[in-house]
């Protein structure tokens, strides 16, 4: 596993800004997946027992671990302090923390973003009870979690590139069953999308979604028999990432209408959807060309308002997208301002989706979803974007 240099310098200037004494890394069993890649951490190390990495203001660090895990933080600065009974962690705990009154740690005041709430209720009461007040180490952990290496933006370019054929090569398969007149199911198409990830090699956390006709409703269907049927929609939503180590996922969701000509409302909602898609990423793209941050929840209202205007806004019933990274939804800002209020700024090298919907129940859902990465000489690179019209296939 490569081993990251540690940017203590960085972390403790930005420590020096915050009204903090330190920041405090803890985990158990892998909980912390924030501190876990912060801190360069093996995924293949046997992690059972709790660790803390202390990093003050000013000074040298202190690791706390238990001494039949020692090696865990081994390629970490500071002094390492093991223990192995509760008082002896304790009294390291205590130790280390002395006279500390005020820390960061992944915690989420009220459980606003869940996403970076991984500091548990009672490691939070036993804190308090030293007379420690615990705020949320976001403001720091943001200049580190999620941002993509050069690598890591080539290897989602060529997941989406891969996602887009997947979506090609089923279209495909559904014409040419129309013409042979041969029944697919959905699970037939969730099967064929997995096939070919097998065969390039792609790694998925879960089957694609596959929806037919009123079941696109459904934000999160998991498919079943139903029949693929002409003169109905097909929404599949995808996402895959490379074999290779730290390669993130590229998301992209994607309708057609199995016949000739659709419906006049499903082209009124296609063409609304799309049109809050664009009109996100037209927002961020000038924001960021003229060196403004833009937050969360300021992308969602962007998004949203236009479906509202259009009279759908009761059927937009998610948030707009979330961060992308090496795990689906990543720890980094979501594009919400509906499930979350989130005030978290895009960041440069971090990546995200805009998954704009709108579900009309017992008819259809249209779902539109690309991916958007921040590039640091401030562009903004969308990658897996709808058509400008709702595609239609028929034998």
């Amino acid at each position: 596993m490569e081993k990251k240099q540690f940017p203590l310098a960085q972390i403790q200037k930005l420590l020096a800004l915050q009204d903090v004494d330190g920041w405090l890394l803890y985990d158990f069993r892998c909980h912390n997946t924030i501190a876990i890649e912060f801190l360069n951490i093996d995924p293949e190390l046997l992690l059972s027992r709790r660790f803390f990495y202390w990093i003050p203001k000013s000074g040298t660090p202190t690791k706390i671990v238990h001494k039949i895990e020692s090696e865990a933080l081994a390629h970490l600065p500071g002094e390492a302090i093991s223990y192995e009974s509760w008082q002896s962690l304790e009294d390291a705990v205590n130790l280390t923390l002395k006279g500390q009154k005020r820390i960061c740690m992944e915690h989420s005041p009220k459980g606003a973003l869940p996403v970076i709430a991984k500091l548990d209720a009672g490691t939070y009461e036993w804190l308090s009870d030293k007379g420690i007040a615990v705020v949320s180490s976001w403001p720091i952990v943001q200049h580190f979690i999620a941002h993509w290496t050069d690598t890591q933006a080539e290897d989602h370019r060529q997941a989406s590139k891969l996602l887009i054929d997947a979506y090609r090569g089923t279209w495909e398969l559904i014409k040419e069953s129309f013409t042979e007149k041969r029944a697919l199911s959905e699970l037939d198409l969730q099967q064929h999308i997995l096939d070919f990830f097998t065969k390039e090699q792609l790694r998925a956390c879960h089957p694609p979604i596959v929806a037919m006709g009123c079941n696109s409703a459904l934000p999160h269907y998991a498919p079943t028999k139903t029949a693929i049927t002409p003169d109905s929609l097909l929404l599949i939503d995808l996402w895959a990432k490379k074999s290779t180590p730290f390669a993130p996922y590229a998301d992209i969701t994607q309708v057609a209408y199995l016949g000739k000509k659709p419906p006049a409302q499903m082209t009124e909602v296609y063409g609304l959807v799309l049109k809050a898609q664009d009109a996100a990423i037209d927002y961020l793209q000038k924001k960021v060309q003229s060196g403004q941050e833009v937050m969360g929840f300021e992308l969602d209202d962007v998004c949203r308002s236009v479906i509202r205007q259009g009279g759908y806004a009761d059927q937009f019933v998610h948030r707009t997208g979330h961060n992308i990274h090496t795990d689906l939804h990543g720890p980094g800002p979501n594009i919400d301002n509906f499930e979350t209020h989130d005030t978290r700024p895009l960041m440069p090298r971090t990546c995200y989706s805009i998954e704009p919907g709108i579900y009309l129940p017992g008819l259809f859902g249209i779902r539109l979803e690309c991916n958007i990465f921040i590039k640091e000489d401030n562009t903004v690179e969308v990658t897996g974007k709808s058509l400008p019209n709702l595609p239609c296939i028929s034998n």
